[in-house]
């Protein structure tokens, strides 16, 4: 009688093996990344969001507000928005109430206490300047450029892996990550 051998041998499963867990191996390295860059993309587009939220906000202030909180703070200085909000008491939304102040938690929602323990925040900032220290011209108080402001908002948070970090300055570091996005206005 003849039989065949119907049966894999040993070198056949162990090659089937480092076969599959290598794919195996493939597919959890794909996924990491994919996290990776899933958080990256989130935490930029919440901290986007709460810097256009401010800007919308500074830029819809009437232009005698607007002229008052640019005189209100102290040119080139960076400020929290928590202290614009409760110093100065300038920014309101739509219905006259404060606007939120940050810190933020990692959904964009106001902590609304600086000393917060929670991880992963994000912090806003702002920095009023006028046009001729922006640019370097020369403008006198004839010039429509002497009236202009630039006001920078600043949202800094931690990068992944260090939840911890407080990013409390607007300067991007090995732990922490910022944008910045500008408004120019005029204020008469």
């Amino acid at each position: 009688m003849n039989y065949k051998n119907k049966a894999f041998t040993l070198i056949e499963i162990m090659a089937s093996l480092v076969i599959f867990a290598g794919g195996l191996t493939a597919y959890m390295a794909y996924q990491t990344t994919t996290k990776q860059v899933i958080f990256s993309s989130e935490s930029t587009a919440i901290a986007t969001q709460l810097a256009l939220n401010l800007g919308e906000q500074i830029n819809s202030l009437a232009p005698d507000k607007f002229k008052a909180f640019t005189d209100g703070v102290t040119k080139g200085s960076i400020y929290y928005d928590t202290q614009l909000v409760k110093e100065l008491n300038m920014l309101k939304d739509s219905s006259g109430a404060n606007l939120n102040a940050g810190p933020f938690d990692a959904r964009g929602k106001s902590l609304h206490n600086m000393s917060s323990n929670a991880p992963f925040k994000l912090f806003r900032f702002i920095k009023v300047t006028d046009y001729a220290s922006e640019t370097g011209e020369f403008c006198t108080i004839n010039d429509p450029c002497f009236y202009l402001r630039n006001v920078t908002i600043y949202v800094s948070w931690p990068k992944r892996g260090h939840a911890d970090a407080r990013c409390i300055t607007p300067q991007e570091t090995d732990v922490c990550r910022i944008i910045s996005i500008p408004l120019v206005k005029i204020a008469r």
